[in-house]
């Protein structure tokens, strides 16, 4: 690798090699200069490389931002959280704050040193892949999300790395694509939410992006010596993003910091050439390496401990429950009274009893967690017997069959939801027994193998298996090598020879279990099932080989053998997945499914809904295709709203989606991905047991092509940011289309109670920072929260055109019915200031100001004038 550095296109530097000693030292001694080289890249995925001999540690890393995946070990569980759309959804950084906390508590237990997170990328797009991942389509509330996020992970003594810089928006071509962008919003949007949680949180490292900007690679790009170490001043550790680096360019200037997961430009031998033929001076490894050290000495000292589930049950719960958004409640459906229902409820979706797909996006962001809660058990939890409890799949669209709830398996030694693995290594020999809590195993190097363990290796996951109810059950297994699955000692699936999907059939055979009654359409009969009653329309595929009737009341031994791939590779992956045979329906079959979905729809008092989108289509790597719902859903919806317009739909997405069924159900509640506490969570907003309080931190276009980013997408090698500043409301409100165009405007959503605001005061003159104040009332029957939003509607100068309005305070607050409280709020300066292009700097200029006092961006309460000045007129 050494000798490709000279031709690798590297900037020289004027000074020449420096020989003397190197000035990086600790207790013992001088580190000679070949070490120090060694910890500006990665050890393995998860680690920094350590220097024993001079009593440098290793520094853990660990995907975020929903959860703490830890190494991504197949035993690990952790707390999933809801995703980071729906902490920007509360508008309340004290809440994400509490968030944080958890989340560093998270990251002590399992041994990690710096979280992967947050991501502060703007949904820019409706079709992002990684939506979920951000905050908001606003960069200044992302900026806040952010800010409180980072200090509560890092108020445990545990750091964030916060990503990705800069204009990571998409996932398209994500490795090669070139943003094209002018200076104004490439800083005033895209670099605020950096600029925020730099100047108020310092998170410990920024993790550089793998898009191009203008042509360069971000970890090669002036920008980050430019904006990031000079504009903004931040002089913590930069990191390349996992496999992000390109080529021998990052040893440019002040860049890139540490190279990961594994050196492949920065390795050692690389950078002592480098040095030596006068590439990179001493001083600047000397720079990163410091960097490094600096957080190697905040690292506390990290004991790894046993999964605690419910530690954090609390602030799962609450954070999920307050970023779910009413978009409408006609008649006031809701809060749901089950006491006046004598026909019962009716969950209908497939979201709606196997949720797993739904607690979040996919992708590095997805962590499994310490159980799972579906809307229909956080229903069912708080039903009295009195009150019959459905449930009826309806449709579904998986593109490939998901990973089963593991409350269906235990382990050998009888521990609940649980299976064994044995691993063995290349003699045979059995070298480690663990237990997991998962059936997508994941192995990255020899770091996630028990110690002692290298490629290749051998392992046997075993334990018990129990359908939840009869029928027929589909299994498939997923690998990157060689695994057979066993049930009763029996192979049904093997990755090769033999089928990689199967249909297994649990209990015994009933009338619903016909292929030629089903073709006709004709409704299945329901059949009951312990806590409820269940759609057992299961009429199986004949492309996909079956098996005879097997018990479905007793535990049944499941084992499968896994082989990796050999000594050259350093990572593997076998998923084991089962669920009951919904997949590859004809249309016939579909219909039939709807068709019993609208029987059921038709005979209680009231239906919840639960459709969405799911990691199968919003995950990291790739975009969506459309801004529709998968599969049949809008159908479903449609027919079943048709049926009894006493229906709740309930929407599991991290991005916006069409809604051409929006004027037919009484009621509908966005979720986005909630994490494990998903069904509970809807519940207590369902029965009222928390009043939502969820603001939308998007804008939910009537449809795809009314995105102002809809032009030049999908891209080519480039794409254009062509709405500049105008992104996401911004746009709406400048170009006058929020009546047409928009569904449900940014900061919207409704609640069980009503408020009241008066006595709004704002000063006609300001200098600086601007200071007012509001008194809110709650004049409604519910406790409730309130989230005021003040937005920055017109400026008198013209030097510059600005939005329409930008968001530029929020406040939270919590009122019992009847209570008043005065809310203070603060617009900061800065936040009128804007970038001159013409002499290439931060400008603010004195004049007329007028500030929105709003519910949401298109919901005005107050608008007042300021005569306001700046304290000075250029932002250093």
């Amino acid at each position: 690798m050494g000798a490709q550095t000279s031709s690798g296109g590297a900037h020289k530097v004027n000074s020449p090699p420096e020989t003397s000693p190197p000035g990086i030292s600790n207790a013992r001694g001088p580190i000679p200069l070949k070490c120090q080289c060694e910890l500006l890249s990665g050890r393995d995925p998860w680690h920094t490389n350590a220097l024993e001999e001079y009593s440098v540690k290793s520094v853990r890393f660990s995907d975020g931002p929903c959860g703490v995946r830890g190494l991504g070990c197949t035993e690990q569980s952790s707390d999933c959280f809801a995703c980071p759309v729906s902490m920007g959804a509360t508008f309340d950084p004290d809440l994400i704050y509490q968030v944080g906390v958890a989340l560093g508590e998270e990251c002590i237990s399992k041994g990690v040193t710096v979280l992967l997170g947050p991501m502060v990328n703007l949904i820019r797009h409706p079709l992002g892949g990684r939506n979920f991942e951000m905050f908001s389509e606003d960069p200044y509330l992302s900026g806040l999300m952010a800010v409180a996020y980072i200090n509560g992970v890092q108020s445990q003594g545990v750091g964030c790395c916060i990503k990705h810089f800069v204009c990571n928006d998409t996932e398209i071509y994500r490795m090669s694509i070139s943003v094209e962008i002018s200076e104004r919003p490439l800083r005033e949007v895209y670099c605020l939410p950096f600029e925020m949680a730099i100047q108020h949180a310092n998170p410990w490292a920024v993790m550089t992006a793998y898009n191009r900007i203008k042509g360069a690679h971000c970890n090669e790009s002036p920008l980050v010596e430019t904006i990031l170490r000079k504009e903004l001043q931040y002089d913590g550790l930069v990191v390349s993003d996992w496999g992000g680096t390109y080529s021998f360019n990052i040893l440019k200037y002040d860049m890139l910091d540490l190279e990961m997961p594994k050196p492949h430009f920065a390795g050692s031998e690389s950078l002592l050439l480098a040095n030596k033929q006068g590439i990179i001076s001493t001083s600047s490894i000397e720079k990163r390496v410091s960097r490094i050290l600096e957080i190697v000495e905040r690292r506390r000292e990290l004991v790894e401990e046993k999964p605690q589930p419910l530690r954090h049950v609390g602030i799962l719960r609450k954070a999920a429950a307050e970023s779910i958004v009413l978009l409408k409640n006609t008649h006031n459906l809701l809060p749901l009274l089950p006491q006046k229902f004598t026909k019962g409820i009716a969950v209908i979706g497939e979201p709606g009893m196997y949720v797993h797909p739904w607690r979040s996006g996919g992708g590095s962001a997805s962590v499994f967690p310490h159980y799972m809660v579906s809307p229909f058990q956080g229903i069912q939890s708080r039903l009295s017997d009195t009150v019959p409890l459905f449930y009826s799949v309806g449709c579904v669209f998986h593109n490939n069959t998901p990973p089963p709830p593991m409350e269906w398996f235990q382990s050998d030694t009888d521990e609940k939801s649980a299976l064994d693995v044995d691993y063995y290594d290349s003699t045979g020999s059995c070298v480690a027994h663990t237990i997991i809590r998962q059936t997508h195993l994941h192995w990255s190097d020899t770091a996630t193998l028990p110690a002692g363990l290298g490629f290749p290796f051998k392992c046997v996951i075993h334990g018990k298996f129990q359908p939840p109810h009869p029928g027929p059950y589909c299994f498939s297994i997923e690998t990157s090598s060689t695994a057979t699955l066993f049930l009763n000692d029996k192979p049904i699936v093997s990755s090769k020879p033999g089928p990689q999907r199967i249909i297994i059939h649990f209990g015994e055979p009933m009338p619903s279990i016909n292929p030629e009654a089903e073709s006709t359409g004709s409704p299945s009969p329901l059949v009951t099932s312990p806590g409820g009653t269940l759609d057992s329309s299961t009429a199986v595929s004949a492309a996909i080989p079956q098996t005879d009737w097997l018990p479905s009341k007793e535990w049944l031994n499941i084992r499968c053998e896994f082989e990796s791939p050999n000594e050259r590779h350093s990572s593997a992956f076998l998923h084991i997945n089962c669920l009951p045979d919904y997949m590859n329906f004809s249309a016939e079959r579909t219909t039939g499914l709807i068709q019993n979905a609208v029987k059921l729809a038709a005979s209680v008092d009231c239906v919840v809904l639960v459709c969405g989108v799911g990691s199968g289509y919003e995950k990291e790597g790739e975009d969506r295709r459309d801004m529709c719902l998968p599969g049949s859903q809008n159908e479903l919806i449609e027919a079943v709203c048709r049926a009894n317009s006493n229906t709740v739909v309930v929407v599991l997405s991290g991005s916006p989606i069409e809604c051409p069924w929006i004027s037919l159900p009484d009621a509908v509640l966005h979720g986005w991905y909630l994490g494990q506490e998903t069904g509970n969570a809807i519940a207590q907003v369902l029965f009222g047991e928390v009043n939502p309080c969820g603001k939308l931190p998007i804008t939910i276009p009537r449809k795809l092509q009314h995105s102002p980013a809809y032009v030049g997408y999908p891209p080519g090698t480039d794409i254009l940011y062509g709405e500049g500043i105008h992104v996401g409301y911004r746009y709406y409100e400048k170009c006058d289309l929020t009546q047409s165009c928009v569904l449900f405007p940014f900061g919207f959503g409704l609640s069980y109670t009503t408020f009241e605001w008066s006595n709004i005061l704002v000063p006609e003159v300001a200098v600086g920072d601007i200071n007012g104040s509001l008194v809110v009332t709650n004049t409604g029957r519910f406790p409730g929260k309130e989230i005021v939003q003040v937005y920055l509607h017109k400026r008198s100068s013209f030097k510059q055109s600005h939005p329409e309005e930008e968001l530029v305070c929020i406040r939270a607050v919590f009122l019992a019915p009847g209570e008043s409280l005065t809310v203070d709020f603060c617009v900061h300066q800065m936040s009128f200031r804007y970038y001159d292009d013409s002499w290439t700097c931060w400008s603010l200029d004195p004049g007329i100001m007028q500030l929105r006092i709003s519910r949401s961006s298109a919901d005005h309460v107050a608008t007042v004038a300021v005569k306001w000045s700046p304290k000075k007129t250029r932002v250093d």
